[in-house]
């Protein structure tokens, strides 16, 4: 389940790095602070969840 865990974090990381990086590439300019800081935070919160649910596994 830890194996799991980390692969799905790892592709929501990995999914929200290229986002950003498409965004900038496409609108050539800057995003806005705030749009940037929505998107890690929800990477964040995600990561956090799946974390979260193989918590009691990790604990092992």
């Amino acid at each position: 389940m830890n194996a799991t865990a980390k692969t799905l974090g790892t592709l929501v990381l990995a999914l929200v790095v290229l986002a950003l990086y498409f965004s900038i590439f496409v609108f050539k300019f800057f995003l806005p602070l705030y749009l940037a800081l929505a998107l890690a935070a929800l990477g964040l919160i995600t990561v956090t969840i799946l974390a979260g649910n193989a918590g009691g596994a990790t604990e092992h």
